[in-house]
């Protein structure tokens, strides 16, 4: 239906009306500022030249640092009465007008930090209606040589209610009697951005008229000297910071806590001494200051101190309980003794600030130091342990933390014991602990152990037996890859029954004992990545807490059917994550349950695989695809392996009867010849060891094979007649054989060296195996150098089918005597001598 012409009209004003009422009701009165429903209005960084008169008068914070306000005038903020927080930071402004502030009687916190006035742009009524100021933030604003600049104390004495002041320090100028007046100042921090604080030195006067500081912070000033007794005036004095006056030295510090308060609780004096100071010694004279306050905490951090003075430490106050020394280079001497008086110590950071990735400055230094490493082994790592006997270290009781990591140590950990104490963590990472004998006593409530990065490459079985209580241990890259490979090592954890982390990645391990996690029942973390693992053959089963297991990074094909087993159990506790990225996992035939049983897994939601496109699956003809599309995977794998089944079985079935045919031939051939590839061995062997030259002169007349049950024989009679009547020589085994040696050389040499091998034949010497060996030994001589090698003396009547071929050949070939059991025998030595001498 079609409106009136008059209607139509009316409908459009109206519905212009209704865009225009929105359009000013929706419109953000704040731009470009945006004001928040609790009281904030946020104008940072927005390049604004003054404050916006848009922003509502109910507004209780301004956050309008970063812009480009110049000036503040009195009726900058005649418009915001309710502000309690105002922040100028990091504007430009360089004119206070007297009446700026007057309007913010209920302002808190004011920050004018980083403009570009001078102190001399405060007139003494700029803060005078500032009554509930609590915060002022100054700082960051002087860059002038002009001498006459004060600090404002006719500006600030009307600050009644100040807590905290931020400023810039000035040479050689001290805080006027307006600052007394100032009664509940106690936060002062004199610090400034870049090079703007200039304090240079304080004097006795410096802060007289501020009695009432309890926390004092002067950063960065170009301190070159403080007066003793310069803070002797704030008799509760808590916490006073000194740090990053590289030129203030120990010396410096020591005036300033000269004559100090009791109630000092904290000081912090990092980065006192120059970086290049070398040698760094805190003198007795530092800590006796010090020996009367309630010093809970000391930071020295960066300072390079290599000793204590002998008896400084015993004068440090019972109550200190933290300890920072970063960056030192401690080098032992007589204070070590002293350590255990500090009874309320409980951490100690001592740590270095080197490469928190390696105790190296760069991949190839570390690179170098393991050349470096591998060369010195043999001066320096190897020999027995065994006589290292354990020394004692005396602990303060009370000690729970102790952190020397990067400090450049190089030593053997070997047999110790330590006193009495609470150590619950001990961070030793990052040095060159390289050898970690044992054992170690005294540190049976520890919970924590960082060994990592320390180039490890020896440890033994008994070096963790004392940490029954350890649940965290880090001992990632090392190179014990060898010891954890090697069966006497299968026990190295099993005190740790409590573990709950162990990190053994980048260890280079590529072995390990089954053995070597089977007691780690309360372990929830476990992390072999980074190492040349080929297979996971350890027991999981009774990890009932494992959550992580990260085997990332390995040489992993697939995992056995018992070890996702033990998974699958697990997981119906609680949910486990299985990281085997990085690996070369299977894509074949024999591999498809394992693909399988992680789609399963996965699909149960109890066992997480991380990101699957980090996995690659790779097939028999070298190409691999990411499994991110498990499913798929699988699917086309199965597919093409239910192709090649078809032929699969007739494949096998003719290659099992060709292989059976060959090995069959093969073991005739070898049976048959056993004989002649066994001379040909001990010969080829004898001529690359013997220590006769290759045209020797045979060295006896005779070896003399017999079995033991004919020794009476030989020596009794053979020996006599041959060796003593007739002066020839014989080699007789039990005499003439070099000990130490296989008895199968021995054999072959004696058969060489010997013109020829005299067999007393008897039924006991067909049934040694080793008169058998010598025997055919003989035989095989003969073969291959044609010379007359056997012969043989019949002690008894032997049938044929018992004897030898290659005996029966040569008695079939007049090669042999027969022994007369009767009758003359004269006759018999007479033969037996004339054919050894032929």
């Amino acid at each position: 239906m079609l409106l009136p012409p008059s209607n139509a009209v009316w409908l459009q004003l109206l519905l212009a009306s209704v865009v225009v009422v929105e359009t000013m009701f929706n419109q953000d009165p704040c731009t470009p500022c945006k004001c928040m429903v609790n009281g904030t209005a946020d104008c940072r960084n927005k390049g604004l030249h003054q404050i916006p008169a848009s922003l509502p008068n109910y507004t209780q914070e301004l956050l309008f640092s970063g812009n480009k306000l110049t000036e503040l005038n009195n009726d900058s903020f005649v418009n915001l009465t309710l502000l309690v927080r105002l922040d100028l930071t990091d504007n430009n402004v360089n004119v206070i007008e007297t009446a700026a502030f007057d309007t913010l009687p209920n302002l808190r916190s004011l920050s004018l930090q980083g403009n570009n006035f001078t102190y001399k742009a405060f007139s003494p009524s700029t803060f005078q209606n500032l009554h509930n100021l609590t915060t002022l933030i100054i700082n960051d604003n002087i860059v002038t040589d002009d001498p006459t600049v004060e600090y404002p104390s006719d500006a600030l004495e009307n600050l009644v209610s100040l807590t905290t002041l931020y400023i810039d320090g000035l040479r050689n100028k001290p805080f006027r009697s307006g600052f007394l007046k100032l009664k509940y100042l106690t936060h002062l921090t004199i610090q400034s951005r870049g090079n703007k604080c200039d304090m240079y030195g304080v004097t006795e006067d410096t802060f007289k008229y501020l009695p009432y500081l309890e926390n004092v912070k002067i950063i960065n000033c170009h301190l070159l000297y403080i007066a003793k007794g310069a803070f002797a005036h704030q008799e509760n004095l808590k916490t006073l910071d000194l740090s990053f006056n590289h030129d203030l030295t120990f010396k410096g510090v020591t005036n300033a806590t000269y004559g100090i308060a009791s109630s000092l609780e904290g000081l912090f004096i990092n980065a006192i001494e120059s970086p290049f100071a070398v040698c760094v010694i805190i003198e007795k004279s530092f800590c006796e200051n010090l020996q009367n306050t309630s010093l809970t905490e000391l930071q020295a951090n960066n300072n390079s101190v290599t000793i204590f003075q002998e008896g400084a430490l015993s004068l440090l106050p019972k109550s200190l309980k933290h300890v920072f020394m970063k960056g030192s280079s401690f080098k032992y001497g007589p204070y070590i003794g002293e350590i255990s008086s500090l009874v309320g110590l409980e951490v100690v950071d001592i740590g270095g600030y080197g490469n928190r990735i390696l105790p190296f400055q760069s991949y190839d230094d570390f690179k170098y130091m393991l050349i470096l490493f591998k060369s010195l082994r043999s001066v320096y790592f190897d020999g027995d342990y065994s006589p290292y006997s354990a020394f004692s270290i005396h602990l303060p009781p009370n000690l729970q933390k102790v952190d020397f990591s990067v400090s450049q140590l190089y030593f053997h950990i070997t047999s110790f014991q330590v006193s009495e104490n609470n150590i619950r963590e001990i961070d030793a990472s990052r040095n060159l602990f390289t050898r970690w004998i044992g054992q170690v006593f005294g540190f049976e409530k520890l919970e924590t152990l960082n060994l990592s990065y320390n180039i490890a490459n020896y440890a033994t079985s008994q070096f963790f037996l004392s940490f029954k209580n350890l649940k965290h241990l880090d001992i990632s890259y090392n190179l014990l890859g060898t010891v954890l490979g090697n069966s006497s090592n299968g026990n190295m954890f099993s005190a740790l029954s409590k573990l709950q982390t162990l990190d053994l990645s980048a260890n280079y391990i590529n072995n390990y004992s089954y053995r070597l996690f089977s007691n780690l029942s309360s372990l929830k973390v476990l992390n072999i990545s980074k190492n040349t693992i080929y297979a996971l053959h350890f027991d999981v089963s009774h990890m009932k807490n494992l959550s992580v297991l990260n085997c990332s990074g390995n040489q992993i094909h697939w995992l056995t059917k018992t070890f996702t087993s033990s998974l699958d159990k697990i997981s119906d506790d609680h949910n486990i994550t299985v990281d085997l990225s990085g690996n070369p996992i299977h894509c074949n035939c024999i591999n498809i349950w394992f693909l399988s049983w992680m789609i399963t897994a996965k699909a149960k939601g109890a066992i997480s695989f991380g990101n699957l496109s980090d996995y690659v699956c790779i097939y028999e003809d070298g190409h691999f695809v990411e499994l991110d599309n498990l499913d798929k995977v699988v699917a086309d794998l199965t597919s093409s392996c239910q192709h090649v089944s078809v032929h699969f079985g007739l494949l096998v079935g003719m290659s099992l009867v060709t292989l059976l045919t060959l090995s069959m031939l093969i073991c005739s051939l070898l049976y048959r010849f056993r004989w002649k590839l066994k001379y040909v061995y001990y010969a080829a062997r004898h001529k690359y060891t013997t220590t006769h030259p290759s045209n020797h002169t045979f060295v006896y007349d005779a070896f003399v094979s017999f079995a033991e049950e004919d020794r009476e024989f030989v020596v009794n009679e053979l020996l006599v007649k041959v060796e003593e009547e007739s002066d020839m020589r014989l080699n007789f085994h039990q005499r003439d054989f070099k000990p130490g040696r296989p008895i199968a050389h021995n054999i072959i040499e004696a058969v060489k060296t010997s013109k020829r091998t005299l067999v007393i034949l008897s039924s006991h010497f067909l049934k040694s195996s080793w008169c058998v060996h010598e025997l055919q030994m003989a035989h095989m001589e003969g073969v291959s150098t044609g010379r007359d090698v056997l012969l043989i003396i019949l002690m008894e009547h032997i049938p044929s089918n018992e004897i030898p071929v290659e005996i029966l050949y040569h008695i079939q070939s007049d090669s042999y005597l027969e022994y007369p059991l009767e009758g003359e025998k004269v006759m018999f030595w007479r033969n037996l001598i004339g054919s050894l001498k032929n």
